[in-house]
């Protein structure tokens, strides 16, 4: 296959993921989250709501397939890597606009009708969630262990036959498995790949433990039943991240040894590999999406409510724009999505906000690793 048709399917495929999660996603969030407002959970199934959901997966179809249509012909027509990327950026953005824009109506509804007024607010603190017990909601840590041993197995390789390596070595390669980019053989530039495998480790270990560091969201309504989803949301979570991790490392395995010329390259591998592995990636998250949903909402486990009459704080205001929580006030770093699966960040705490400048710049380093290295 040819660059350009491989960049094109790679599109397609990244775009109607986007596109279908955008769609499940109201499903897949808390239940007593719609669009990012927080709702009585009597009020579920109100027919305004149900309209309001029907509207946004009509406005959803009928302008993001036409948008990404024309997007892919312009890739198509000028074949350029840098409008595919913003083609990528582009349709993120169309889909938060949709998000938004139903997020505006659920919340005029909730102004309208009241439903901040009907219930007693109550907040459920679990006083016994420590260090230790943080711990043991995730995945064991030793696993991120086997990573470094796979590193330290390339740096190893790669001083072994310090003579026999290239003077030239790719360090890209073209979506069709060439490589395009090279850097010349110097003691310290050979150790761009394995600068790179520790890079992703520190990134995936900090994501995995933001999963235990995130602040809990216990219902007022059933505090239980809620506890013991999140438990199995964030384990099953941060297994995935282990389970990815531990696949890049291999493939990045094989690119290393490739470009060093210690096994044959093959461009069709080095094309499908990275492809699959994505797919397969998407796949286990659609997947892990559907039958966990947002902190474990689609898990049918059942506990006696205790609170019916109770309501989850009203924290609405501290939502900007539906999707940046800022609340100076809380001590949380790291708090659950409103629309999405997963974790964000207190943009009103400034250790929060340190560790935001600090991934940007070391991410920033990483991109200008080859010219540091060579």
């Amino acid at each position: 296959m040819t660059n350009k048709v491989l960049m094109l399917i790679t599109f397609v495929l990244i775009c109607g993921f986007i596109i279908i999660i955008e769609l499940l996603m109201p499903k897949l969030t808390r239940k007593e989250l719609f669009f990012g407002i927080r709702i009585p959970e009597k009020e579920i199934n109100h027919p305004t709501l149900r309209q309001i959901y029907k509207k946004y997966v009509l406005l959803t179809l009928s302008l993001s397939i036409p948008i990404t249509a024309i997007l892919i012909l312009i890739i198509y027509l000028t074949n350029s890597v840098a409008l595919f990327s913003l083609g990528l950026i582009a349709t993120i953005f169309i889909q938060y606009i949709f998000y938004y824009l139903s997020h505006k109506k659920v919340k005029m509804l909730k102004l309208s009708e009241h439903w901040n007024e009907q219930n007693e607010e109550v907040v459920i603190i679990d006083t016994g969630y420590t260090g230790s017990k943080r711990s043991k909601l995730i995945a064991s840590q030793w696993w991120f262990l086997v990573s470094l041993l796979i590193i330290a197995f390339n740096i190893f390789i790669i001083l072994a036959n310090y003579d026999a390596l290239p003077n030239r070595i790719p360090i890209h390669w073209g979506i069709d498995g060439t490589p395009d980019q090279w850097i010349d053989k110097t003691f310290s530039s050979i150790f761009y790949m394995p600068i790179l495998q520790l890079f992703l480790v520190g990134i995936l270990f900090f994501a995995y433990k933001s999963i235990a560091w995130a602040k809990q969201q216990i219902s007022a309504t059933n505090p239980e039943e809620s506890l013991e989803k999140s438990r199995i949301f964030r384990l099953r979570w941060s297994r995935f991240i282990v389970g990815v991790l531990l696949i890049l490392q291999i493939m990045f395995t094989y690119l290393n040894l490739t470009s060093f010329g210690l096994i044959d390259s093959n461009s069709v591998i080095m094309s499908v590999l990275p492809f699959v592995i994505t797919i397969t990636i998407i796949l286990t998250v659609i997947v892990l999406a559907l039958r966990t949903g947002q902190g474990g909402s689609r898990l049918k486990i059942k506990f006696r409510s205790s609170m019916e009459k109770s309501f989850d704080r009203d924290d609405d205001k501290n939502w900007k724009l539906g999707l940046f929580y800022f609340n100076p006030d809380d001590p949380s770093i790291f708090i659950e999505k409103r629309f999405g699966i997963g974790f964000t960040i207190n943009f009103g705490n400034f250790t929060a906000l340190l560790i935001l400048l600090v991934l940007i710049i070391a991410i920033g380093l990483m991109a200008l690793l080859p010219k540091v290295l060579s």
